[in-house]
């Protein structure tokens, strides 16, 4: 990598923390890290997964400059080719509206796709964001989804459950469990 020589005058201790920190800044902006161009090597090439990280990368500026549009392209090509963790990733993104503009219906869409191949991190966002974003608030359908997560394995769903139990009657909860445990047995 090539750094241009840069003359600086140190005034004091703040003056050249200051200038190391913005040294480090641009090192880390420029998008050179090697895991960077493998990732992007491999995303450009198709690789969903790759895709996933690559979003990911862009998202929290690691190893590249933070780019939130970036980060909603390279998450809907992996959740297009069907990958879970992209169809997830993707309605993350379309439901905060990183990237673009919030579409609660389309992250909707998208979590149910992941939530349906049993990814339990898409199962707990999608009760979520029926339970608390949408208006009126689908609490069967919220409590479903975070049984299901309870039952893939979440430890992180136990406050969930109390919340939105509180705000159901008995026959909604005997429903929302009876979804629950009917859960993949179709398939």
């Amino acid at each position: 990598m090539y750094l241009p020589h840069i003359k600086l005058r140190i005034v004091g201790p703040a003056t050249f923390l200051l200038a190391l920190a913005a040294g480090a800044l641009l090192l880390v902006g420029c998008g050179n890290s090697s895991a960077f161009k493998a990732t992007l090597a491999k995303a450009t090439s198709g690789d969903p997964q790759a895709q996933v990280d690559l979003g990911l990368m862009y998202l929290s500026g690691n190893g590249v400059k933070e780019n939130e549009v970036e980060a909603l392209n390279w998450h809907k090509q992996a959740a297009m080719k069907g990958l879970p963790a992209g169809q997830r990733e993707y309605g993350r993104r379309l439901r905060d509206g990183i990237g673009g503009g919030r579409n609660l219906a389309a992250a909707r869409e998208w979590l149910e796709k992941a939530a349906n191949a049993n990814d339990v991190e898409a199962q707990i966002d999608l009760a979520g964001l029926i339970g608390a974003y949408l208006q009126p608030p689908e609490y069967v359908e919220a409590m479903k989804w975070l049984l299901i997560a309870e039952k893939g394995g979440s430890t992180v769903v136990a406050a969930g459950i109390k919340s939105i139990s509180g705000q159901m009657s008995a026959s909604e909860l005997s429903q929302a469990r009876a979804k629950a445990a009917d859960f993949g047995k179709d398939k």
